[in-house]
């Protein structure tokens, strides 16, 4: 029988006791009731009384401790922080935040053990608050510096309190310790990032904005619940130190990448777009200010701008697609002003960015995207569609396209997922829009982001996404040849523990040698809280998976971000936190196949074989006579060698014009020779830049020509004269005979 029990009977006889004696007055004074009015408050106090007489050795008691019990579990010991699940980097040191007030407090402990249930605990590293013995609430605890750790593990964090008598109340909070993780790693909330609980949606965006040598950390936050107060958009160093003039608070949720450019050729550093999902799209230097002509009226929904010179006249246009008017697809110059001929209206909502390549071979990139009606349209520069295109895929489209040359025959192919209340497929076209053979093939997950690269080294590129089984919560991550079929060892298939957090991938994988054996690995997030690393034949990388404290929806990116020549990989977690590890493979630019969102920090979705650091050409040579007579055509010469040794794209204009003339591809040093005339007297500026087939440009060079006024413009002058006055040269003839 428990305490209640016989308590509860201790109570009913008691209570038949008060009842006999209650009964018992109330007859022997029946008289004075009926003739003398009762003092209802003296007769309570006299039961009262005579209630805790009896009920003062043992009932009483048990009611005090019931009242004691109440108290302790209203001010039960709590762990505030570090939270569940939470990661670290080992060497750091751990604050340990709660509460440890409680009657008869005596004072309290911090023990911790190895797993997520120590058999043994330890207080090595551990400093308490006043050694304990203060009554503590939702305050500093003490610190656990983690320097003794050197495995990547769960670890777990015990809090004890000991009452006067002897009791004693535990609580555990179980976190992870990873040795490889970077200095100040993570970053993020709830210290670095400061508001409301946050998630981070948006891919890592790299690159050395500011031209210090090291590689800045861009991405935007978003809040999680109904207080929108903390969603922002940050720049970050290789350190985790927020960039002066950042971050910059957005009022919609930033699930877009940044992105990182020069567009404005009169700075050195690059400006940050950004903003998206929301009702704008901001430029900013780097140190946060806006660009002049920034921001614009426009609704973006998640697609991530992408950057190219779609015009070929020598600067960078940025392409945005969006929600707006139904779907329309902007191209605007640095200065926010709208490129000629667009937008252009689709007549569907696109919720991804645009993907951006030469697919027709003719010098200028095309513009490709997905709509939410299942269409994939592919626009000149000037806006006018392709040949072949738009293309059917299925009835919704949440991805951008991947473009890349995956037969090797000098072909490029577009790539896209599709289907959301049908079919989930992947689906493969040639340039022209028919199908690839061996295409679409299905993969069952929807809203995936597909990559590729060679993977196996054998030559031609395989194509990766997230997916599941249709239908069944059991998730998957495929590889196909260039064909259609089944990469050896592909698709890996996860467990299902029979929770709802299934362990799916909608991240888009990034390729490249993380561990220096020259072979490239396959790194992606998954909703399981890790970060996977694959070799190409499906084995897990040694060391991998990583821990993360959430979710995974940001793509990673790998980089050398603190230019020590060593790979670091970078992602987000839906905790609010940013994650770069450390890692012992040398960075070499050519191991990297798929480095980062969308292949390079343009975003343009472009497979060419070679990273976003693809050596741009040199300046060409221009040789040619800089004093020429009008009317008269000239030869020059122009001449750029590209350090890969890629194929070039000449782009000149002869001065006399805006007019951009494109020559090419050449092999990297071949002359190229051309002949231009000019007809009026002037100074004439001859510019040309070159441009690899990996789309790397180099700078721009020029030549000044002067066309001075000649005897031959005053024969020709004189002739035009006698033309229109006839009679002249009939006088002129007489006087000559």
């Amino acid at each position: 029988m428990n305490k209640f029990s016989i308590m509860l009977y201790k109570i009913l006889g008691i209570g038949v006791i008060i009842l006999f004696v209650v009964m018992s007055v109330g007859s022997s004074t029946g008289n004075l009731i009926s003739e003398k009015y009762i003092d209802k408050t003296q007769q309570k106090t006299e039961v009262s009384t005579l209630f805790k007489e009896l009920l003062l050795i043992d009932i009483y008691n048990d009611l005090q401790q019931i009242e004691k019990r109440n108290e302790i579990s209203l001010l039960l010991p709590v762990i505030n922080f570090p939270l569940p699940g939470e990661v670290f980097r080992t060497g750091d040191i751990i604050e340990v935040n709660g509460t440890v007030s409680i009657p008869d407090f005596q004072n309290y402990i911090i023990e911790w053990g190895i797993g997520l249930n120590p058999t043994e605990w330890y207080t090595d590293g551990v400093t308490l608050i006043h050694n304990g013995t203060l009554e503590i609430i939702n305050g500093t605890l003490g610190f656990w510096d983690t320097d003794s750790i050197t495995d990547a593990e769960f670890y777990s964090i015990k809090l004890a309190v000991n009452l006067m008598d002897s009791e004693q109340y535990d609580v555990n909070v179980s976190i992870y310790l990873d040795p490889t993780l970077h200095i100040n790693f993570p970053f993020g909330w709830p210290h670095e990032i400061q508001g409301s609980q946050v998630a981070i949606w948006s891919p890592i965006a790299l690159s050395d904005i500011n031209n210090d040598g090291y590689q800045e950390i861009g991405f935007g936050t978003v809040t999680i619940g109904s207080v929108g107060d903390n969603n922002n958009d940050y720049v970050i160093d290789y350190m985790g130190n927020i960039l002066q003039g950042w971050p910059i608070q957005m009022y919609a949720i930033q699930g877009a990448s940044l992105t990182f450019a020069n567009l404005d050729n009169s700075t050195i550093n690059e400006e940050v777009i950004g903003g998206m999902w929301g009702n704008k799209i901001y430029v900013w230097y780097d140190n946060g200010t806006l660009v002049d002509g920034w921001p614009k009226n426009i609704y973006a929904s998640r697609a991530t701008p992408s950057v190219s010179d779609i015009d070929c006249d020598g600067d960078l246009e940025i392409i945005l697609p969006t929600v707006d008017g139904g779907g329309l697809i902007y191209v605007l110059h640095h200065n926010g002003n709208i490129v000629d001929g667009w937008p252009v209206s689709i007549g569907s909502p696109v919720r991804r960015g645009a993907s951006i390549a030469d697919i027709d071979k003719d010098g200028f990139a095309e513009i490709l995207f997905g709509d939410q009606n299942g269409f994939v349209h592919a626009l000149h520069h000037d806006g006018s569609y392709v040949d072949g295109w738009p293309q059917q895929a299925h009835d919704l489209i949440k991805s951008s396209p991947v473009i890349a040359d995956i037969e090797g025959d000098g072909d490029l192919e577009i790539i896209i997922c599709s289907g959301f209340t049908q079919q989930r497929i992947i689906s493969i076209w040639h340039h022209d829009g028919t199908m690839a053979y061996g295409w679409p093939q299905e993969n069952g997950l929807s809203f995936v982001q597909p990559s590729v690269g060679d993977i196996d080294n054998d030559g031609d590129l395989e194509i990766l996404a997230g997916g599941s089984i249709p239908n069944k919560p059991y998730a998957r991550f495929f590889v196909w040849h260039h064909d259609g079929t089944l990469v050896d060892g592909w698709p890996i298939k996860f467990p299902w523990d029979g929770s709802q957090n299934v362990d799916y991938i909608y991240a888009q994988p990034v390729i490249g040698d993380i561990d220096g054996d020259a072979d490239v690995e396959i790194i992606v997030g998954s909703y399981k809280n890790k970060l996977y690393a694959w070799h190409h034949n499906a084995k897990n990388v040694t060391g991998w998976p990583k821990i993360i404290g959430d979710s995974v929806d940001s793509t990673a990116a790998i980089g050398d971000i603190d230019n020590d020549n060593l790979v670091e990989v970078a992602v987000a977690g839906d905790d609010g936190k940013i994650y770069v590890w450390d890692l012992e493979a040398i960075y070499n630019s050519s191991n990297m196949q798929w480095p980062m969102f969308q292949y390079d920090k343009y975003h343009t979705g472009y497979y060419r074989g070679k990273t976003g650091n693809n050596t741009p050409p040199t300046a060409p040579t221009i040789d040619g006579p800089t004093k020429c007579k009008p009317f008269i055509d000239y030869n020059y010469t122009f001449t750029a060698t590209d350090p890969n040794g890629d194929d070039i794209w000449y782009h000149l204009r002869w001065g006399d014009n805006e007019r951009i003339h494109i020559y090419g591809p050449y092999p990297s040093g071949e002359e190229l020779i051309l002949s231009n005339n000019w007809t009026d007297k002037g100074t004439y500026k001859i510019t040309c830049w070159a441009k690899d087939i990996y789309d790397a440009v180099s700078d721009v060079s020029k030549l000044e020509v002067k066309v001075p006024r000649s005897m031959f413009m005053s024969i020709s002058w004189f002739n035009c004269f006698f033309e229109r006055f006839q009679i002249l040269d009939k006088l002129l003839g007489l006087i000559k005979y």
